[in-house]
């Protein structure tokens, strides 16, 4: 179901423990939909190991914390419109 899902939107951006990104992540991560991938668990070294090879995967981290200060580093500043200055004068 989970697979599917992701298959139906655009622009995922995935928080997963670590022992379902290490069974979901090798079969969703060329996916186009999947923008970045965030494993949440209590052993980083343990999922550190397998993620490795997949750039997708922006982290491993053991507090939540730390995920929404990676997810906000990553996908903010990208999201924030940026516009081009307009010089205009003000006629009374």
């Amino acid at each position: 179901a989970c697979r599917e899902f992701i298959s139906s939107v655009n622009n995922v951006c995935l928080i997963v423990s670590g022992g379902m990104g290490q069974e979901l992540v090798p079969l969703i991560h060329n996916h186009d939909q999947v923008h970045s991938i965030y494993i949440f668990c209590l052993n980083k070294q343990k999922h550190e190991a397998w993620s490795a090879p997949y750039k997708k995967v922006r982290g491993v981290f053991t507090d939540i914390r730390s995920v929404c200060d990676s997810i906000q580093s990553t996908i903010a500043p990208s999201t924030v419109p940026t516009y081009d200055p307009v010089e205009f004068d003000v006629v009374p």
